[in-house]
């Protein structure tokens, strides 16, 4: 991948305030938005499977919690911007399933900029050969994600490389301030069949449901007690690094350096 296709792909998608001022993944975590240990479980997730963070109204957070995930991915992982639709999918020569990310700003028909119609489907194609994506989507739940991309041509046999879906609640509170919270996560396997990995409760607080860990190895090829351990040393990190309380996304980048290069 050129470096001046991936700076000109960065300047697409910081076109919606996606700087070096936004909201890393521990401001979420101070503002409610998810929790230290769901904050883990899409770490592990976005590290190894396709993730779309979604929700039906607009100011929902979607790109703020995608980037903000994306931060913490390996350094080495190379992140294909895409296009939208002057996607030409050229980067399907110049890199290969394993090496890079393919990143959507949004699945939508709403501006050229985003991806939609044979771009979705072409993009399917690459999936079905190993490559992984990350992107956003106006659905408020996975059933929906799953017909929009049905509607628009791609074929029942292909819909789990969706990989995970992220739902976030979005309601007005007092003096017409927005709660944003981390809703719904559910993983989509073959058939397509959907497992609801973890939900809001009555109580506001968003936990695993029963059986989680063993749905999210199985969605991994991972054994389960792997899936634990993984969740419970990355939460440990992150809570580390919400007591060192990083100032800035560089300086969250550098920790993040830093926790590959000695894992």
């Amino acid at each position: 991948m050129t470096s001046e296709r991936y700076q000109e792909g960065y300047r697409m998608w910081a076109v919606s305030g996606r700087d070096a001022n936004r909201l890393s993944v521990l401001d979420l975590v101070r503002k409610d938005l998810l929790d230290i240990r769901t904050a883990a479980v899409l770490w592990l997730l976005m590290e190894r499977s396709s993730l779309i963070v979604a929700s039906g109204p607009q100011l929902a957070g979607k790109t703020t919690l995608l980037t903000a995930l994306l931060d913490l991915m390996p350094p080495s992982m190379e992140k294909v911007y895409t296009r939208g639709s002057e996607e030409d999918f050229s980067f399907l020569d110049q890199t290969g399933p394993s090496e890079a990310l393919v990143l959507v700003p949004e699945f939508s028909d709403h501006t050229p900029a985003y991806l939609w119609g044979s771009g979705v489907r072409t993009l399917f194609d690459a999936l079905e050969k190993g490559y992984r994506v990350a992107g956003t989507m106006h659905a408020d739940t996975p059933e929906d994600i799953l017909a929009q991309f049905t509607d628009v041509g791609v074929p029942r046999a292909q819909l789990h490389h969706v990989g995970a879906i992220v739902n976030i609640r979005v309601e007005t509170r007092a003096e017409d301030e927005l709660d944003r919270r981390v809703s719904r996560l559910a993983l989509v396997g073959p058939g397509p069949s959907l497992a609801i990995v973890g939900k809001l409760g009555t109580d506001e607080t968003f936990s695993l449901v029963k059986g989680a860990e063993a749905s999210i190895a199985e969605h991994l090829q991972m054994a389960a007690t792997d899936v634990d351990a993984a969740i419970t040393e990355r939460s440990k990190t992150l809570t580390g690094w919400l007591t060192e309380a990083p100032a800035t996304v560089d300086e969250l980048s550098q920790l993040v350096a830093g926790y590959y290069s000695s894992g």
